[in-house]
């Protein structure tokens, strides 16, 4: 067997060969660094970072996996060590341990909400069939106002007995919040001026919110907003509403894009929200 020059090993290709010829197990390394560029266009091209470092580290696993039971299965004389042992049986439990995860995810939301993402997608999905069909298009990076003043709009909405009249319960829900949000109701002691206060948080699982408008089904007497983020202080005006010709709904606003708002709601009988619909 010739000795590789020094000439030859400056091309990448005889370098590897050399590599490989002076050390079998060098085809391991080569094939983390298959999966590195893998990682590295899918970066480029493809879903976000978090995603594919879960995926390489399952590709990772797998690989472990086939290379010892290849291994094993062909070992007739040889007997596994310890480690060898550990190693196959904690990659092959942690294996199932993340298929069932997932698995449980996709159709009970447990332990992760990966049901709810999966039908929004669907929904999304089927109701875009133009030309652009399945195009992000992100909201533009705005620099907060220069302040000190911050200049607010808003408008006079129409009393929500009066939208979505004549249908039945699940088609009045469906009109009144064609974008619905997400939201959760907790309960904090009782205030000196009204019976009950309720604290509900609104999350979007779409882009940020600038407008939402939340539909009850008890009367309120008044939403005081707690919190907006994830951009707050200077530069930012968020607020919540209510109007006094409608009980039975309120907003909230603000001028940065928001992915949550924290409202106080103060009633005399407790809190039962139709939904929750993000206006802009």
């Amino acid at each position: 067997m010739l000795t590789p020059t020094v000439a030859n090993l400056l091309s990448p290709s005889q370098a590897i060969q050399a590599a490989l010829k002076s050390h079998p197990a060098f085809k391991y390394a080569m094939s983390v660094l298959g999966l590195a560029a893998v990682v590295a266009v899918a970066v480029r091209f493809g879903p976000s970072i978090a995603t594919l470092v879960f995926g390489t580290i399952v590709l990772f696993v797998l690989m472990v996996l086939f290379v010892v039971f290849a291994q094993a299965a062909q070992a007739s004389k040889a007997v596994l060590s310890l480690p060898a042992i550990v190693l196959v049986w904690s990659s092959l439990i942690l294996v199932i341990c993340a298929a069932m995860g997932l698995l449980t995810s996709a159709f009970w939301n447990i332990p992760l909400p990966l049901k709810d993402k999966i039908v929004q997608w669907l929904d999304l999905s089927s109701h875009n069939t133009g030309p652009n069909a399945g195009a992000r298009h992100p909201d533009a990076a705005y620099v907060p106002p220069r302040g000190p003043l911050i200049r607010t709009e808003g408008n006079i909405p129409i009393a929500s007995s009066l939208l979505c009249p004549g249908l039945l319960e699940e088609e009045r829900t469906a009109c009144l919040c064609p974008r619905p949000l997400n939201f959760k109701l907790a309960a904090l002691p009782a205030p000196a001026e009204d019976n009950f206060a309720t604290e509900i948080e609104i999350t979007t699982p779409r882009e940020p919110m600038y407008r939402i408008r939340v539909f009850l089904r008890d009367t309120i007497s008044g939403a005081h907003l707690l919190a907006a983020s994830p951009h707050e202080g200077k530069g930012v005006s968020s607020y919540a509403w209510s109007a006094a010709y409608d009980r039975y709904s309120f907003g909230a606003a603000s001028t940065a894009p928001q992915s949550v708002f924290r409202v106080k709601l103060l009633s005399a009988t407790g809190i039962r929200v139709i939904c929750a619909n993000q206006e802009n």
